[in-house]
């Protein structure tokens, strides 16, 4: 399965270091934020798999004998991965606008962007929509912009490794004389 612990964090960790916004997860607690320049409220939907698994079995002669086989269920899948930015601020550069900029204009640098979501095997297929929102919360206005960005993911699961009968050598059976073979 895809390894979302790895994937959540992996993109948190990302957009703090595009934006350098504190970053919460939608549905789950969070600490009150005080902060004048904003924050990042992210989510994943519309998770999808593509075609359908594939299930790979591979022998290792270098693993301890009855785990030689290996076999596991490989594939792909999509989701959509939902940045929304919030501040307080309404200069230029403190805009949620300017955030979602900035994250649609790294989505391609290689060390910023490609390799890290590479450890946490995803990558970046599309923007789907660039928004700007405008809120009004606690009698404040908001800057609110949210970019949706669909991912492509690689899912693996290992199954329980196995092993086999090695071919016996020849053998010689004694019998009794005069016992038929």
């Amino acid at each position: 399965m895809a390894d979302w612990s790895l994937i959540e964090s992996t993109l948190e960790a990302w957009v703090l270091d595009i934006t350098g916004l504190p970053t919460y997860w939608r549905g789950r607690p969070r600490a009150p934020s005080f902060s004048n320049t904003g924050y990042a409220l992210l989510d994943i939907t519309a998770r999808k798999t593509v075609g359908v698994d594939q299930v790979v079995v591979e022998y290792d002669n270098t693993q301890a004998a009855g785990e030689e086989i290996r076999g596991y269920q490989s594939g792909f899948r999509t989701f959509t991965f939902s940045v929304q930015i919030r501040t307080q601020r309404q200069t230029v550069d403190f805009d949620a606008k300017n955030y979602t900029s900035l994250i649609h204009d790294s989505l391609r640098l290689p060390l910023k962007t490609v390799t890290p979501l590479a450890a946490a095997d995803v990558a970046i297929a599309k923007v789907l929509a660039e928004t700007d929102i405008d809120q009004t919360l606690d009698g404040r206005d908001l800057s609110i912009a949210q970019i949706d960005i669909r991912m492509n993911a690689t899912s693996v699961t290992e199954d329980t490794k196995t092993g086999y009968i090695e071919t016996i050598k020849d053998a010689t059976f004694e019998a009794p004389e005069g016992t038929p073979r």
